[in-house]
């Protein structure tokens, strides 16, 4: 009997998060057509969507949290034996659930009092209604959070994380401070374990606020009792998740992942190798311009390591590049093409810094390129008895042209993307739901990959790595929000200008703590939180914030290289059965040569002004 209501509730969250996303890719297609026709669009039609990202947001980290598909830091939990990694996983998961479940109640007292009872989406949905998805999706997703290997381990994660949030609520005031601090050296002992990101920051940014300025839960208001600020957390979230480029975010991650489903990557690959393959290097010049295309997409999210890892790998190796070379190669070109247009970090840069997203995409082609170029001649270089020996096949027009055709679809998504968005054609979300449309006519109906009835469970299995996503932005938020009331920026920027007198010295230093900040941080937190603390400083220098956007990423992509915690090593790893220890030696010449790339793009603005200049007209 439990068993089949866990089974329907399943059914049921899979049908929501299709029903939502749907919605989501509609919408803007209706706005479309009532512009082109001249008639009047769906009523409330911006409201609703901006509302819908709410739905996906917790829907996808319900099912993320379902299959234990949170981003986490999880570096030391593969070295420990199997009895320990199990109370390293309980004490995350009571951690997490601590977390999880402290939001989901306080969050009621934020639907409360942020939206009127008679308040309705477009003019149709009650919002207190609708909203209360954030506390009951916080509550599904602490209890699945305390769900361990062993069942005593469940019960007393579960049994801890409902205490928790109590004990909190009885603490005295006079102890908020020291209990704070006691308690954030506790998330980051269990983010180093393998805490999820979002309940890392969430976690952080809630005990910062406590620590500063104690809350009152809503529900006890007659009690006085005094709680973590958690609306606080809620409020910050719901305000980045309404932005109206958000809904973007999941409707690139479904085109991403309709190509990773697909056969697009085989026909991509035998395209470029037949256009590539008869000079010296094409077979390594293809996986990276390969890698780059599925990567601008997947938002450097690690699925085209999964996605294209066994063919590109199988390539290689087949023609004569070793497997330490392969697996290196092939790690690091993981999250090329994270500069070029529709990068969702891209987006979330532009949001963030409050800079043109046009102007960025445009900036970010050419030091894009720069990556792929120098990765290109590196690999030629280095594998010159290698290239020789492959690339003795004739370049065949006929063959080149066979394999244009079929991938030909598949190659005109960009530039279907930057027609309409660099002419002006249509908003950025609207750009993305016309890419699914594109796709769906393309993947389905074309090329018949795969039927229109298996459309729902794509969208299904991209919706982890959506919400998981979306839920760092949202949690990340709070951290951001914390910063810069505490006027951080503003002290940073005054010891930068007192100490630091050079342009050049200031990127060098940029450039280090970026690098840094990688280390530990995933590119979309990272952008929420860092961001607000170094615009106002690159400001003070004179940078162009479309310069430092560029910065930023290019460094940020270093992240999914770097020890101990890059995303590309974890996914590499087990994409090519290889110890971690081994990624990291395959990895580190191609990280070098990157560094050196980002070096380039940093005092060289030339590189990024020049897109900018050409494409979007600055």
């Amino acid at each position: 009997m439990i068993k089949t209501a866990i089974n329907i509730f399943h059914k049921t969250e899979s049908a929501l998060i299709f029903l939502s996303v749907l919605v989501m890719f509609i919408l803007p297609l209706c706005d479309i057509g009532s512009r082109i026709f001249s008639v009047a669009g769906v009523k409330g039609s911006a409201d609703l969507q901006y509302h819908i990202i709410i739905l996906v947001t917790m829907l996808g980290a319900m099912i993320a949290s379902r299959h234990k598909q949170h981003i986490a830091l999880s570096t030391l939990c593969s070295i420990f034996p199997e009895k320990v990694r199990r109370v390293t996983d309980f004490f995350c998961a009571a951690v997490c659930g601590s977390i999880a479940f402290s939001i989901a109640f306080s969050s009621i007292s934020f639907v409360q009092s942020a939206f009127s009872p008679s308040a309705k989406i477009a003019g149709l949905i009650p919002t207190q209604l609708f909203m209360t998805i954030i506390p009951v999706g916080f509550f599904i997703i602490g209890l699945r959070s305390v769900i361990c290997s062993k069942k005593i381990y469940t019960i007393l994660a579960f049994l801890i994380s409902i205490l928790m949030p109590i004990l909190l609520a009885f603490c005295p005031f006079e102890l908020a401070k020291p209990v704070s601090i006691i308690l954030i050296f506790v998330i980051i002992a269990a983010t180093i374990l393998g805490l999820p990101i979002f309940a890392a920051l969430g976690g952080i940014a809630a005990l910062l606020f406590f620590k500063d300025d104690v809350g009152t839960f809503r529900l006890f208001e007659n009690l006085n009792l005094s709680f973590i600020d958690f609306p606080v957390i809620a409020n910050e979230a719901y305000s980045v998740l309404t932005s109206p480029i958000f809904p973007s975010i999941p409707l690139f991650t479904i085109v991403g992942f309709i190509l990773s489903e697909s056969n697009a990557g085989k026909r991509l690959v035998d395209f470029f190798r037949s256009f590539l393959g008869s000079i010296p290097g094409g077979t390594a010049i293809m996986v990276v311009v390969v890698c780059a295309f599925f990567t601008s997409f997947t938002g450097a999210s690690g699925v085209t390591i999964l996605a294209l890892g066994g063919i590109l790998h199988l390539v290689l190796t087949k023609h004569n590049y070793s497997e330490k070379f392969a697996t290196g190669y092939l790690t690091a070109s993981g999250s090329i093409g994270l500069l070029f247009p529709p990068s969702l970090p891209i987006i979330l840069f532009g949001v963030q810094s409050q800079t043109n997203i046009k102007h960025l995409f445009a900036g970010g082609i050419f030091p894009g390129i720069v990556f792929v170029a120098i990765l290109s001649a590196y690999a030629v270089i280095t594998q010159r008895k290698q290239s020789l020996k492959d690339e003795k096949v004739r370049f065949n027009a006929k063959e080149c042209a066979k394999t244009f055709g079929a991938a030909s679809g598949e190659i005109m998504l960009p530039v279907l993307i930057l027609l309409l968005f660099f002419n002006g054609i249509a908003a950025i979300v609207e750009t993305g739901a016309i890419s699914i449309l594109y796709l769906l006519i393309l993947i389905v109906f074309i090329h018949r990959d795969f039927s229109l009835k298996e459309f729902p469970k794509v969208i299904v299995k991209s919706a982890p790595i959506a919400g998981s996503v979306l839920i760092i932005l949202a949690m990340a938020k709070g951290l951001s929000y914390y910063i810069v009331d505490a006027q951080i920026p503003e002290i940073l920027t005054e010891w930068c200008k007192s100490n630091i007198h050079s342009k050049w010295v200031f990127l060098l230093a940029l450039n280090a703590v970026l690098l840094f900040a990688g280390f530990f941080m995933d590119i979309f937190s990272a952008i929420i939180v860092l961001v607000p603390l170094i615009l106002p400083i690159s400001q003070a220098f004179g940078i162009d914030p479309i310069h430092l956007g560029i910065i930023f990423l290019a460094n940020m992509e270093l992240g999914y290289l770097t020890p101990p915690v890059g995303l590309n090593l974890f996914l590499a790893s087990v994409r090519f059965k290889k110890p971690l220890t081994e990624i990291y030696k395959s990895v580190l010449p191609f990280l070098l040569v990157m560094i050196a790339a980002v070096l380039l793009i940093t005092y060289v603005p030339a590189i990024t002004q020049f897109g900018v200049n050409l494409f979007a007209g600055k």
